[in-house]
C-alpha cells in the first residue's frame, strides 16, 4: 500500500468511518463489484468527493478503472471522471484515491459520449 493511501486511511479512520477488512476469499467479485457500485469516494486528505457510477472489471478479476460523479451542491457542475487502476484503491464501503481534493477538482471529466 502506497504511503499517501495508509495516510488517506488513517485519515478516514480519524473522521469516523468504519471500514470492515474483507477476509481473503471471503467475497467473490460480483460482491466486491455491486458493494463499489454507489460507494462514497474520498480523497487522500478524507474528504468526500463522490460516488462511484460505475465499475470496470478486467480479464484477470481485478477492478481496474472506476468512474466517479463529483459536483458541487446541489448537483450543479457534476460530471465523472475515470480513475485507472493505481490511482486508487477500493475498500469495503468507499474508495479512496491517490490525490487531494484539489487535485481532483483539476481532473478532466469524462466526455458525455463515453
Amino acid at each position: 500500500m502506497a504511503a499517501q493511501s495508509k495516510v488517506a486511511l488513517a485519515g478516514l479512520l480519524a473522521a469516523g468511518l468504519h471500514l470492515a477488512a474483507v477476509p481473503a476469499g471471503a467475497a467473490t467479485m460480483a460482491d466486491t463489484v455491486q458493494e463499489t457500485m454507489g460507494a462514497a469516494v474520498y480523497a487522500s486528505d478524507g474528504h468526500e468527493v463522490g460516488k462511484v457510477v460505475d465499475v470496470s472489471v478486467s480479464d484477470d478479476g481485478e477492478i481496474d478503472a472506476v468512474r466517479v460523479k463529483t459536483g458541487s451542491f446541489l448537483g450543479f457542475g457534476q460530471h465523472v471522471l475515470a480513475l485507472p487502476k493505481g490511482s486508487f484503491m477500493v475498500l469495503r464501503g468507499a474508495v479512496v484515491v491517490d490525490l487531494p481534493a484539489e487535485a481532483i477538482e483539476t481532473l478532466r471529466p469524462v466526455p458525455a459520449n463515453e
